[in-house]
Order: C-alpha cells, then sequence, then structure tokens
C-alpha cells in the first residue's frame, strides 16, 4: 500500500477525521525510537490506551520506529480531536 501525505487546514481538521473514520477500518500510527524512550505522562496514556484497538505491530528494521495499525472507531477517534 502506498502512503499518501497530506496538508489539512486546522479549521478543517475535524471534518477531515470524521470522514476519514467514516471511510476506514484502520489508520497507523508511527511510534519513533526517541518516543518510545522519552515518554511524556501524555504520550503514555495515547498509547496505554489506544493498545486495547491495536491490529498489527510491525517493527521496521532500516529505521528506528515501530508503525501500529488501530482500529477506526468511535474510541480511537476521540484522540484526533483538538
Amino acid at each position: 500500500m502506498k502512503e499518501r501525505y497530506i496538508s489539512i487546514p486546522s479549521d478543517k481538521w475535524q471534518n477531515f477525521i470524521d470522514i476519514a473514520f467514516d471511510n476506514s477500518k484502520y489508520f497507523s500510527l508511527t511510534l519513533f525510537s526517541e518516543c518510545l524512550s522519552n515518554k511524556t505522562p501524555e504520550y503514555e496514556y495515547m498509547v496505554n490506551e489506544l493498545n486495547a484497538w491495536v491490529i498489527d505491530k510491525s517493527e521496521i528494521v532500516w529505521g528506528d520506529y515501530e508503525k501500529r495499525f488501530y482500529q477506526c472507531n468511535y474510541f480511537t477517534k476521540k484522540f484526533f480531536y483538538l
């Protein structure tokens, strides 16, 4: 699957998240090694809460990060609202 990156204006962010979650089964987050080793309370809370919805974890050998895939649902969607 090819990844695509786009820029969303802040005033359109919630609309984008609603459309994305309504039309997707999962989303991914990339957890970089510096985040994994220097965890803030907010980071730990988010990762712990999302762990219940993990579909797959894959460690990337050539880099210092881990990609995790999560289910799109009401509970995971709340992390994307500003």
